[in-house]
């Protein structure tokens, strides 16, 4: 083992070296076929591939198989009509978008001749409509059961192009055929082949020279037929009236334009007339129609028309007028009026617009807008609160916050709200308290202002003060026959201190005895006050409040000049009252 390891040190058999040649001399000698047989298996197999250099023969494939025969468009047909169905289905537009350029221009050109013969109708059968002349057709119209248009064409009618006929020279067969609106057309084939026919006949009946044929037949009546002559095709006109020799040269110009455009068709014509479709358009525009010149008259209706168009522009003038003078004395108003500030007025597409600031006491706006005459639906506003410092507001302000009683005048100057008159305490004791609050007053004055309550309470306090109660000489008991007086003062008493307590003021109430000069100056001192409680005791029994009540009595000296009388000294055996107010 060992000597086989010194004898082949790498290891390997010696086949092996052998098998390595062979492979060697395989791969020089077959190794290129293989190779290519390997990129033509991946190609076969890859559809990809495969695809790829088939559209790149595809195109130079079906050129080559269209120039021989039309296998391949007859193969491809129903595949191609199937693919346009499904697709006019699923997307049209795109369709659309594509045959537009063929058909479009021809559309457009059939469109636009229609149109033009209708407006040229509608015009002359209006300009006939206004007039007497019409008038009388329209009567004419409703006799023979047509209609007025067919009427008025007849009767001013110069020329009008009917029919048009494309027929093809060799075969006789009609190519295209155009007709006018409210033309009834026979079988235009059949009055093409007569058309061919009479022609032959012309050429040889009379041994016409190449190129000579006939160019006009003239039937009975005012109907006649203009024929022209190409080289491939030959167009017939039925013309009714009197056309202008122009006209020719008109047919010569459509029948070279039918040269030019289908001169390949005509030279290998098989007897197919469909792929003649796209010159109905140009044929249609031909048929052309001329009316008499009219006079040029006022018609009494046009005069009508006038005058209403006038009266209309009168009333709009005025109406327009009337409305902006309105319109300024609105915003006139607005202006001048108290409690409105006018910021913004303005006037758009015939709507007005409004705008500012309102007191809430200032006239309502829509009662301007009806006094000055305008339509309140035609006029927006917008209006912003806010509180005027005009003195007519303002006092109304005042007027509404105070509500004063009928006897009581407000009155505003110069910021300063006077108030006069007679007023309960409590409103005037708020006003003295509320009035500079509200704004556009500075001051109050109240000086001609008369509490109610208090002037009340000082009648009474003076009434009671000229109350008084009698006591025989030397007594201070009360007896039956002071049981009126003293009543009397209770219910003084009584009125007093309900104001008293109204007013929220205090009251102070002496009750002062008395006692006439008879006697020891002490001795009358302790007897007054002996009568002043006499009374004080009655009016507590009474239910008078003590609160504000006290007592005092006086004694009367006199001197021995003096002399008094039995009245005098009966005056100062009593009780007398004395009241004062108290504000603190």
């Amino acid at each position: 083992m060992n000597r086989s390891a010194s004898q082949n040190p790498e290891g390997e058999h010696p086949l092996g070296k052998e098998s390595s040649s062979y492979q060697e001399l395989r791969e020089q000698l077959v190794g290129p076929e293989q190779q290519q047989i390997s990129e033509i298996l991946e190609r076969l197999n890859d559809p990809v591939l495969r695809a790829e250099e088939l559209s790149q023969a595809l195109p130079d494939a079906i050129t080559i198989g269209v120039s021989s025969d039309d296998r391949i468009a007859r193969a491809l047909q129903p595949t191609i009509d199937t693919a346009l169905k499904v697709s006019a289905q699923k997307n049209p537009k795109a369709i659309a978008d594509a045959i537009f350029p063929i058909f479009g221009p021809a559309i457009r050109k059939a469109i636009s001749a229609a149109l033009t013969g209708m407006i040229q109708s509608f015009n002359h059968m209006l300009n006939q409509s206004l007039s007497w002349q019409g008038f009388k057709w329209r009567i004419e119209a409703l006799r023979t059961q047509k209609s007025f248009a067919e009427l008025v064409l007849l009767h001013t009618l110069v020329y009008r192009v009917e029919q048009i006929f494309l027929i093809h020279c060799q075969s006789g067969l009609l190519l295209q055929h155009a007709v006018a609106d409210n033309i009834d057309s026979k079988d235009p084939d059949l009055v093409s082949g007569m058309l061919t026919a009479i022609q032959d006949f012309v050429k040889e009946s009379f041994d016409a020279k190449t190129g000579e044929m006939l160019d006009t037949l003239r039937m009975s009546g005012d109907h006649s037929v203009w024929i022209e002559q190409g080289p491939e095709v030959v167009l017939a006109a039925v013309i009714r009236g009197i056309p202008p020799v122009d006209l020719r040269s008109r047919f010569r110009d459509l029948l070279d334009h039918v040269h030019q455009m289908y001169g390949n068709t005509l030279e290998n014509f098989d007897g197919r007339t469909s792929s003649f479709a796209m010159i109905k358009p140009d044929l249609e525009e031909a048929l052309t129609f001329q009316v008499k010149p009219q006079k040029k008259s006022v018609s009494p209706v046009l005069w009508l028309l006038v005058l209403a168009g006038l009266f209309f522009g009168s009333w709009w003038g005025w109406n327009l007028y009337d409305s902006h003078r309105h319109w300024n004395d609105l915003v006139a108003r607005l202006r001048a009026e108290k409690g409105i500030m006018l910021t913004t007025y303005q006037k758009v597409d015939g709507h007005y617009y409004l705008a500012g600031f309102r007191d809430p006491l200032a006239r309502n706006v829509d009662e301007l807008v009806t006094r000055s005459g305008m339509d309140p639906i035609r006029i927006q506003s917008r209006w912003q609160p806010f509180y005027s410092l005009d003195e007519a507001i303002v006092n109304e302000r005042a007027r509404q916050i105070f509500q004063p009683p009928p006897a009581v005048q407000l009155e505003l100057s110069n910021g300063i709200l006077a108030a006069r008159g007679e007023a309960p305490h409590q409103w005037v004791k708020r006003f003295r308290s509320q009035a500079v609050t509200i704004p556009g007053i500075l001051g109050y004055d109240d000086t001609r202002l008369v509490d109610s309550e208090m002037r009340e309470l000082r009648e009474e306090i003076s009434s009671l003060e000229r109350k008084s109660i009698l006591f025989e000489l030397g007594k201070a008991r009360l007896n039956q026959s002071q049981s009126k007086a003293l009543a009397a003062i209770r219910e003084s008493l009584e009125r007093i201190q309900s104001l008293k307590a109204a007013l929220g003021i205090g009251v102070s109430v002496a009750i002062l005895g008395q006692s006439d000069p008879t006697g020891s100056w002490s001795y009358n001192l302790e007897l007054s006050q002996r009568r002043a409680w006499s009374v004080l005791s009655y009016l507590l029994r009474n239910n008078i409040d003590p609160a504000d009540l006290h007592t005092g009595g006086t004694a009367v000296q006199t001197t021995e000049s003096e002399t008094r009388s039995a009245e005098e000294l009966q005056a100062f055996r009593s009780v007398v009252f004395k009241a004062s107010i108290r504000t603190d």
